[in-house]
Protein backbone atom coordinates (compact mmCIF):
# COMPACT_ATOMS: atom_id res chain seq x y z
CA UNK A 1 0.00 0.00 0.00
CA UNK A 2 1.53 3.45 -1.23
CA UNK A 3 2.07 5.42 1.57
CA UNK A 4 0.65 8.88 0.14
CA UNK A 5 -2.46 7.19 -0.46
CA UNK A 6 -5.33 8.32 1.36
CA UNK A 7 -6.43 6.23 4.77
CA UNK A 8 -9.98 4.38 4.47
CA UNK A 9 -12.35 6.24 7.22
CA UNK A 10 -15.83 6.81 7.12
CA UNK A 11 -15.07 10.24 4.56
CA UNK A 12 -13.53 8.75 2.14
CA UNK A 13 -15.26 5.47 1.38
CA UNK A 14 -16.32 5.90 -2.65
CA UNK A 15 -18.77 3.08 -4.18
CA UNK A 16 -17.42 3.42 -7.51
CA UNK A 17 -18.32 1.20 -10.80
CA UNK A 18 -15.28 0.15 -13.38
CA UNK A 19 -14.82 1.65 -16.67
CA UNK A 20 -16.57 -0.02 -20.03
CA UNK A 21 -12.98 0.04 -21.28
CA UNK A 22 -11.39 -1.81 -17.90
CA UNK A 23 -13.86 -4.59 -18.47
CA UNK A 24 -13.43 -8.21 -19.82
CA UNK A 25 -16.85 -9.68 -20.37
CA UNK A 26 -17.80 -12.59 -17.65
CA UNK A 27 -14.21 -12.06 -15.82
CA UNK A 28 -14.60 -12.62 -12.80
CA UNK A 29 -10.95 -11.03 -12.59
CA UNK A 30 -11.87 -7.82 -13.93
CA UNK A 31 -11.39 -5.84 -10.24
CA UNK A 32 -10.84 -7.65 -7.59
CA UNK A 33 -10.52 -7.58 -3.46
CA UNK A 34 -7.04 -5.54 -2.53
CA UNK A 35 -6.43 -3.65 -5.76
CA UNK A 36 -4.90 -0.87 -6.07
CA UNK A 37 -7.45 1.79 -8.28
CA UNK A 38 -6.89 4.96 -9.91
CA UNK A 39 -10.53 6.32 -9.64
CA UNK A 40 -12.48 9.79 -11.15
CA UNK A 41 -13.98 10.88 -7.44
CA UNK A 42 -16.85 12.93 -9.28
CA UNK A 43 -17.97 10.59 -11.42
CA UNK A 44 -17.21 7.50 -9.34
CA UNK A 45 -15.81 5.44 -11.72
CA UNK A 46 -12.32 3.58 -11.50
CA UNK A 47 -9.91 4.08 -14.58
CA UNK A 48 -7.07 2.45 -13.87
CA UNK A 49 -5.93 -0.69 -11.70
CA UNK A 50 -2.59 -0.76 -10.95
CA UNK A 51 -0.42 -3.97 -11.93
CA UNK A 52 -0.88 -6.97 -9.31
CA UNK A 53 1.56 -8.01 -7.01
CA UNK A 54 -0.12 -11.00 -6.39
CA UNK A 55 -3.22 -12.90 -5.96
CA UNK A 56 -5.48 -15.83 -5.08
CA UNK A 57 -7.81 -17.83 -6.65
CA UNK A 58 -10.37 -18.56 -4.55
CA UNK A 59 -11.52 -16.27 -2.80
CA UNK A 60 -10.14 -13.51 -5.04
CA UNK A 61 -7.66 -11.33 -3.19
CA UNK A 62 -4.79 -8.92 -4.68
CA UNK A 63 -1.83 -7.17 -3.67
CA UNK A 64 -1.05 -9.65 -0.33
CA UNK A 65 1.29 -8.85 2.18
CA UNK A 66 1.33 -12.17 3.61
CA UNK A 67 -1.60 -14.74 4.69
CA UNK A 68 -1.66 -15.43 8.01
CA UNK A 69 -2.84 -18.87 8.86
CA UNK A 70 -4.69 -19.18 11.80
CA UNK A 71 -5.57 -22.80 13.43
CA UNK A 72 -5.95 -23.80 16.88
CA UNK A 73 -3.49 -25.70 18.66
CA UNK A 74 -6.76 -27.27 20.78
CA UNK A 75 -10.20 -27.56 20.34
CA UNK A 76 -10.50 -28.80 17.41
CA UNK A 77 -6.83 -29.85 17.33
CA UNK A 78 -4.13 -28.52 15.15
CA UNK A 79 -4.58 -30.24 11.61
CA UNK A 80 -1.12 -30.82 9.67
CA UNK A 81 -2.18 -32.16 6.75
CA UNK A 82 -4.71 -28.59 5.91
CA UNK A 83 -2.21 -26.15 7.63
CA UNK A 84 -0.26 -27.75 4.37
CA UNK A 85 -2.77 -27.65 1.77
CA UNK A 86 -3.15 -23.41 2.85
CA UNK A 87 0.76 -23.42 2.68
CA UNK A 88 0.69 -25.15 -0.99
CA UNK A 89 -2.09 -22.52 -2.07
CA UNK A 90 0.05 -19.92 -0.72
CA UNK A 91 3.34 -20.87 -2.14
CA UNK A 92 1.75 -21.14 -5.53
CA UNK A 93 1.53 -17.57 -5.71
CA UNK A 94 4.42 -16.92 -3.81
CA UNK A 95 2.78 -15.00 -0.62
CA UNK A 96 4.44 -15.08 2.28
CA UNK A 97 3.08 -16.88 5.42
CA UNK A 98 3.20 -16.72 9.05
CA UNK A 99 1.47 -19.17 11.48
CA UNK A 100 -1.08 -17.73 14.37
CA UNK A 101 -1.17 -20.61 16.72
CA UNK A 102 -4.37 -19.61 18.96
CA UNK A 103 -6.11 -20.84 22.19
CA UNK A 104 -2.86 -21.71 23.61
CA UNK A 105 -4.07 -20.73 27.03
CA UNK A 106 -5.69 -24.74 27.12
CA UNK A 107 -2.60 -26.34 26.83
CA UNK A 108 0.22 -26.79 28.99
CA UNK A 109 3.93 -25.48 28.37
CA UNK A 110 5.06 -28.15 28.19
CA UNK A 111 2.25 -29.46 25.39
CA UNK A 112 2.98 -26.38 23.51
CA UNK A 113 7.27 -26.81 23.51
CA UNK A 114 6.24 -30.31 22.40
CA UNK A 115 4.13 -28.66 19.09
CA UNK A 116 6.98 -26.26 18.34
CA UNK A 117 9.66 -29.26 18.16
CA UNK A 118 7.09 -31.55 15.94
CA UNK A 119 6.29 -28.12 14.00
CA UNK A 120 10.06 -27.40 13.34
CA UNK A 121 10.77 -31.52 12.19
CA UNK A 122 8.42 -30.74 9.17
CA UNK A 123 8.87 -27.21 8.27
CA UNK A 124 12.58 -26.49 9.66
CA UNK A 125 12.81 -22.55 10.31
CA UNK A 126 11.02 -21.41 6.87
CA UNK A 127 7.77 -20.44 9.11
CA UNK A 128 7.16 -17.85 11.19
CA UNK A 129 5.22 -18.90 14.40
CA UNK A 130 2.84 -16.12 16.37
CA UNK A 131 1.36 -18.20 19.30
CA UNK A 132 -1.46 -16.19 20.85
CA UNK A 133 -4.56 -16.15 22.96
CA UNK A 134 -7.81 -13.97 23.02
CA UNK A 135 -8.83 -14.99 26.05
CA UNK A 136 -5.48 -13.91 28.22
CA UNK A 137 -4.24 -11.30 25.56
CA UNK A 138 -1.05 -13.67 25.10
CA UNK A 139 0.92 -12.67 21.84
CA UNK A 140 -1.15 -9.64 20.17
CA UNK A 141 1.07 -6.87 20.61
CA UNK A 142 3.63 -8.79 19.12
CA UNK A 143 1.00 -9.76 16.43
CA UNK A 144 -0.13 -6.13 15.91
CA UNK A 145 3.54 -4.78 15.52
CA UNK A 146 3.98 -7.34 13.03
CA UNK A 147 0.84 -6.21 10.72
CA UNK A 148 1.80 -2.71 11.13
CA UNK A 149 1.55 -0.84 7.75
CA UNK A 150 0.88 -4.23 5.80
CA UNK A 151 -2.13 -5.80 4.00
CA UNK A 152 -2.51 -9.38 5.73
CA UNK A 153 -5.36 -11.79 4.75
CA UNK A 154 -6.35 -14.28 7.41
CA UNK A 155 -7.65 -17.53 6.85
CA UNK A 156 -8.30 -21.02 8.32
CA UNK A 157 -10.61 -23.69 9.59
CA UNK A 158 -13.77 -22.73 11.08
CA UNK A 159 -13.45 -22.74 15.29
CA UNK A 160 -9.89 -21.36 15.60
CA UNK A 161 -10.98 -18.15 16.50
CA UNK A 162 -10.98 -16.11 13.02
CA UNK A 163 -13.41 -14.00 13.91
CA UNK A 164 -12.66 -12.72 17.27
CA UNK A 165 -8.96 -12.33 16.63
CA UNK A 166 -9.52 -10.06 14.02
CA UNK A 167 -11.93 -7.60 16.74
CA UNK A 168 -9.31 -7.53 18.97
CA UNK A 169 -6.91 -6.53 16.67
CA UNK A 170 -9.58 -4.09 15.48
CA UNK A 171 -10.34 -3.35 18.47
CA UNK A 172 -13.98 -3.25 18.22
CA UNK A 173 -16.60 -5.76 17.14
CA UNK A 174 -16.98 -6.21 13.81
CA UNK A 175 -17.58 -9.88 13.08
CA UNK A 176 -19.68 -12.22 14.52
CA UNK A 177 -17.91 -14.72 16.51
CA UNK A 178 -19.41 -18.73 17.27
CA UNK A 179 -18.28 -21.36 19.61
CA UNK A 180 -16.77 -25.12 18.15
CA UNK A 181 -19.66 -27.61 18.45
CA UNK A 182 -19.57 -29.69 21.48
CA UNK A 183 -20.85 -33.04 19.79
CA UNK A 184 -18.52 -32.74 16.74
CA UNK A 185 -15.83 -30.53 18.28
CA UNK A 186 -15.46 -28.84 15.00
CA UNK A 187 -16.46 -25.11 14.43
CA UNK A 188 -19.09 -23.66 12.94
CA UNK A 189 -18.87 -21.10 10.22
CA UNK A 190 -19.42 -17.47 10.70
CA UNK A 191 -17.60 -16.03 7.66
CA UNK A 192 -19.07 -16.45 4.28
CA UNK A 193 -17.28 -14.07 2.00
CA UNK A 194 -14.18 -12.02 1.64
CA UNK A 195 -14.17 -8.37 4.24
CA UNK A 196 -11.42 -6.30 4.21
CA UNK A 197 -10.98 -3.75 7.64
CA UNK A 198 -8.33 -1.04 8.59
CA UNK A 199 -6.85 -1.98 11.77
CA UNK A 200 -4.50 1.13 11.84
CA UNK A 201 -3.78 3.55 9.56
CA UNK A 202 -1.53 2.08 6.42
CA UNK A 203 -2.87 -1.76 7.84
CA UNK A 204 -5.54 -3.72 6.53
CA UNK A 205 -7.31 -7.48 7.46
CA UNK A 206 -9.06 -8.96 4.66
CA UNK A 207 -10.69 -11.98 6.67
CA UNK A 208 -11.64 -14.91 4.32
CA UNK A 209 -14.45 -17.99 4.40
CA UNK A 210 -12.59 -21.16 6.32
CA UNK A 211 -10.06 -22.94 4.03
CA UNK A 212 -12.51 -25.11 2.30
CA UNK A 213 -13.12 -22.55 0.11
CA UNK A 214 -9.93 -22.42 -1.23
CA UNK A 215 -8.91 -23.03 -4.56
CA UNK A 216 -5.28 -23.89 -6.23
CA UNK A 217 -4.44 -22.97 -9.42
CA UNK A 218 -4.33 -24.88 -12.58
CA UNK A 219 -1.14 -26.12 -13.23
CA UNK A 220 -0.53 -27.43 -16.91
CA UNK A 221 2.51 -29.42 -16.35
CA UNK A 222 3.19 -31.85 -12.87
CA UNK A 223 6.88 -30.95 -12.48
CA UNK A 224 5.69 -27.24 -11.75
CA UNK A 225 4.30 -29.13 -7.72
CA UNK A 226 7.93 -29.28 -6.73
CA UNK A 227 8.47 -25.76 -6.42
CA UNK A 228 5.24 -24.77 -4.23
CA UNK A 229 6.43 -27.51 -1.70
CA UNK A 230 9.45 -24.50 -0.40
CA UNK A 231 9.57 -26.67 3.06
CA UNK A 232 11.20 -30.26 1.84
Amino acid sequence: MDENSKNLNEENIYECKLRGTLKVKNDKMNCIIGDIVEFDEKEKVIEKIEKRENFLYRPLIANIDFIGILFAIKSPNFDFTNFQKMLLNANSQNIPVVLILSKIDLVSKEELEEFFNKFRQIFKETISIFPISTETNTGITELKQYINKKSVVISGPSGAGKSTLINTLIGKEVLATNDVSQKTKKGRHTTIESRFFMSAPHSYIIDTPGFSTLDFPKLEEKRNWKSYFQNF
